[in-house]
């Protein structure tokens, strides 16, 4: 997600709201915004959608033939920073930038929230921007807040306000120049949460060599001291090679993988870069110094297939594919898939068919667009009202593919 001076981004949601590989360890849903099959009576796709003056949601029965989306549920008139977290058979409307709360409702009853709960602990507190939820369990998810130098605990099954917010976790260590370390999203893999820092500059703008990512091992909550042996850092986690972090991505026979989108000038800072879990040491998988890209989005479906969003300019991106494992990963980008070229890609999300869905934010004609990766042929179009930013599907299979 970018994030602009004044938080002029409604019409991008693509928080870090990311769908990840399965692991051996499944005592822990290890990505940012995970579904199970538990009383869930459908397989559903969830959509974050948006109007000229409204936020609201769609819902996609993924057994239907042909695929469309139901909405307007829960309409928030006058307010459009809305996005989407999900876990189990419950889903979650997120109120941003100056709107500071969290709304939670079931799958199968999406037309009245359970609960809304204020994402601030003092009313006349500035905003925190909350973006997602990260989840541990039923009972445990860390609300990423943007604006804050505080990560909440929370407790997704607290019926009153008051039991919602069960711990926090300081950050202020990561600041930089008075400015918070802008907490992007998180993924937990293997019991530790990834949390994305962005360190921007007081005028938002990225920094090179100032974006980490922070560990820290959920059942405690303490940070893991990542710094190689010897190091003199300061600070315990891992300093990124790229800048300005959007998105967190794992898949099992591929690893961790950060996409970092740079600057909007001219400094050519982003690209996508691997985390190696064992030591967590960090390689360039692209660059966009080296390569030519501005990357804004990223998907994995396996070892040999992966797609990036490309960056012209505002709404005005290319859908291109590359090889993760490839040799020259740079040569095998292949961009314009299924002649997605110069439109306003606002996620992408990849479902337990390996499907990807490209979420197309144009107003004239809303809709999300999902594409074979076998031959990058396009199977379904689905109209939405509103456009559509974060997809999240539910799964039949409590471990994930991706």
């Amino acid at each position: 997600m970018k994030y602009l001076p004044l938080k002029l981004t409604a019409a991008v949601l693509t928080s870090a709201l990311l769908l990840a590989g399965c692991n051996s360890d499944t005592k822990y849903r290890y990505i940012e915004t995970s579904s199970s099959a538990d009383g869930i009576d459908k397989n559903m796709a969830v959509v974050s959608t948006v109007g000229p003056n409204d936020a609201s949601f769609a819902l996609i029965d993924l057994g239907q033939s042909p695929l469309h989306a139901v909405e307007d549920h829960g309409v928030t008139t006058g307010a459009t920073d809305y996005d989407i977290s999900a876990y189990g058979k419950h889903f979650y409307h997120i109120g941003r930038y100056q709107i500071d709360t969290v709304a939670k409702y079931s799958i199968n009853n999406p037309t009245q929230h359970i609960w809304k709960y204020s994402t601030s602990d003092n009313v006349n507190d500035p905003t925190n921007n909350p973006l997602s939820l990260v989840f541990v369990n039923e009972e445990k998810a860390y609300l990423i807040r943007y604006d804050s130098d505080k990560l909440w605990i929370v407790n997704p099954s607290a019926e009153t306000q008051g039991d919602f917010k069960i711990g926090e976790i300081d950050l202020r260590h990561y600041n930089d120049d008075g400015n918070v370390p802008r907490m992007e999203g998180g993924l937990i893999v293997n019991g530790k949460l990834y949390l994305m820092l962005q360190r921007l500059d007081a005028f938002y703008s990225a920094v090179a060599d100032n974006s980490y990512i922070a560990v820290y091992d959920i059942e405690t909550d303490t940070e893991v001291d990542t710094r190689p042996a010897g190091s003199t850092a300061t600070l315990k986690g891992i300093q990124l090679k790229t800048s300005n972090p959007f998105k967190l991505k794992y898949h099992k026979d591929i690893g961790l993988l950060v996409q970092s989108f740079g600057s909007y000038g001219s400094d050519e800072i982003g690209g996508i870069e691997k985390i190696n879990l064992n030591d967590y040491s960090t390689s360039i998988v692209l660059s966009q110094a080296d390569d030519g890209y501005q990357f804004d989005d990223l998907a994995i479906i396996n070892a040999n297939k992966a797609y990036f969003s490309q960056y012209n300019g505002w709404e005005d991106n290319d859908l291109c594919s590359f090889d993760p494992s490839a040799s020259d990963v740079s040569a095998s980008i292949v961009c314009n898939i299924a002649s997605i070229q110069n439109q306003p890609i606002s996620n992408l999300t990849v479902d337990y068919k390996s499907r990807l869905w490209v979420s197309i934010s144009d107003q004239s004609n809303p809709h999300i667009t999902l594409i074979d990766p076998a031959n990058d042929t396009v199977t379904h179009t689905i109209s939405t009202n509103y456009n559509p930013g974060t997809v999240l599907i539910t799964e039949p299979d409590p471990i994930f593919k991706q």
